[in-house]
């Protein structure tokens, strides 16, 4: 595979994918209680928002009444 087809191959879906089992990777090699229960529980609660807000505007973008506002309303509402 040539360095073109590399890049060809790679696109911001596959990097982030790649990055993040890097990531899962090098957590559970180093820290002690990365893959406890506890600690992957503690992972889904903190993005369970995230994935209900993600269905919720998957819905609205396929019923084509899209509505990004759920987005801004998040992000003032963290701030």
């Amino acid at each position: 595979m040539t360095v073109q087809q590399a890049v060809r191959y790679l696109n911001q879906e596959r990097i982030v994918f790649l990055l993040t089992v890097l990531l899962f990777v090098i957590f559970a090699s180093t820290l002690h209680n990365f893959l406890a229960a506890d600690n992957i529980l503690s992972l889904i609660r903190s993005v369970a928002v995230l994935g209900i807000l993600g269905l919720g505007m998957l819905i609205v973008v396929l019923g084509r009444g899209i509505d990004l506002s759920l987005v801004a309303i998040m992000a003032i509402s963290v701030a």
